[in-house]
């Protein structure tokens, strides 16, 4: 009988970890994206006299896009804003708790906010809003892509508050820590 190794724990993190690494790069993909769309609303404007309609519109959307995409990544990276000058001066087990509830509070405050988007995707989607802008995007759009990125944040952040609740887990060497 072949024995089977599987993972899940370590499966769902490295996927977090290649989904954040994937949203970082669609993401990098929307700030170039934005810059371009920006630079030739410019030249056309300066040399041509003409405005493209969708440049700020669009630019808008990129902007949101490059912020709730590049969140994930930038969690799984350690290149989140910390405040570590306190923590650090705490005993072992203490900082541990207070690592731990910082962990819960964050996902508690991203759950709320991936509710928020969520509900206002789902509003955009069942009256078919479109903006006001004269491409009349749907909104569901634009909306999707920080649903996703919360989302995924929210994910990673409780995946780290799990593993620092449990002490088996900080012993292993967890992909997201």
């Amino acid at each position: 009988m072949i024995e089977s190794r599987f993972n899940f724990p370590e499966f769902f993190t490295d996927s977090l970890t290649r989904a954040s690494r994937t949203a970082h790069a669609a993401g990098s993909v929307m700030l170039g994206g934005a810059v371009l769309l920006l630079l030739a609303e410019m030249i056309a404007r300066r040399i041509f006299g003409v405005s493209i309609t969708i440049a700020e519109e669009y630019a808008g959307y990129f902007c949101a896009g490059v912020v709730f995409l590049g969140a994930a990544r930038t969690l799984v990276d350690h290149h989140h804003i910390r405040s570590d000058l306190v923590v650090t001066a705490l005993p072992g087990t203490i900082r541990r708790a207070v690592e731990c509830l910082a962990a819960f509070c964050s996902v508690i405050c991203s759950g709320y906010l991936v509710i928020g988007l969520g509900s206002q995707w789902w509003d955009v989607w069942t009256f078919q809003s479109r903006s006001f802008f004269p491409s009349r995007t749907p909104l569901w759009l634009p909306l999707i892509i920080p649903l996703f990125g919360m989302s995924l944040y929210m994910l990673i952040q409780l995946t780290r508050a799990v593993r620092s609740a449990d002490r088996k887990a900080q012993s292993s060497g967890a992909t997201l820590d």
